[in-house]
Formats: C-alpha cells, sequence, structure tokens
C-alpha cells in the first residue's frame, strides 16, 4: 500500500502526507544502503579473515616443518661430531702406535749395530 502511496503522482502531491512519507523513504533508503553498504563490508571482512587464517595456518605448518627439520639437522650434526672425536681418537691412536713402531724399528737397528760391531771386535 505504501508502494501505491509513493508511486501514484497524483496521488502523491494532492495528500497533505507525502512528505511524511517521502521522508521515510528517504530514511528507509539511506537505511537500506547503509546496511548493504554493512553486509559488504562485512563479507569483505569475513574474505580477509579467511585468507589470513589460510596464510596464518600455511606459516605455523611451515614453522613446525623448520622446526622439525631442525631438530633433525641438530641430531644429525651431534652425529657427525661423535664421528668426528671418534676418527680424532682413532687419528691420536694411529700416530702414537706410528711413535712407537719408529722406536722400535730404531731400537732394532741399533741392536743389529752393535752386534755388528760386537761380531767385527
Amino acid at each position: 500500500m505504501l508502494f501505491l502511496l509513493l508511486s501514484s503522482s497524483s496521488y502523491y502531491y494532492s495528500s497533505p502526507r507525502p512528505p511524511k512519507i517521502l521522508h521515510l523513504r528517504t530514511l528507509l533508503k539511506r537505511d537500506f544502503t547503509l546496511t548493504l553498504k554493512s553486509i559488504n563490508q562485512l563479507s569483505k571482512r569475513k574474505l580477509e579473515m579467511a585468507s589470513i587464517m589460510a596464510e596464518k595456518a600455511r606459516e605455523v605448518n611451515e614453522f613446525e616443518d623448520s622446526s622439525s627439520k631442525m631438530i633433525s639437522n641438530d641430531r644429525y650434526i651431534e652425529e657427525l661430531r661423535k664421528e668426528i672425536e671418534a676418527a680424532n681418537e682413532e687419528h691420536v691412536l694411529v700416530e702414537l702406535a706410528k711413535i712407537e713402531a719408529l722406536k722400535e724399528a730404531a731400537d732394532i737397528k741399533a741392536q743389529k749395530d752393535k752386534k755388528l760391531v760386537n761380531f767385527r771386535i
């Protein structure tokens, strides 16, 4: 009925109430427009929020993967340190054995030389 009152131009101008109806119509249009703008803004914010949440989830997964890799790398580094330490200990033992062998070889040579000297005399 309100629509009929507003759309009929003869009634609109002849009636004493149309300015109030016009004012009401303007208010309703403005409220409707504001509501639509608010809904549009809310929809945009929801999309932005969904995008942000998805990005956050990706970042959290990436962080967890990086942390896992870092822990794995730390373990690998510790294993390598142990292997290097063992190799260094083995190298020291080999060097000590080499020094001992050289001493023994020198002692044996000295004994041979001494026997040769004693044998010649």
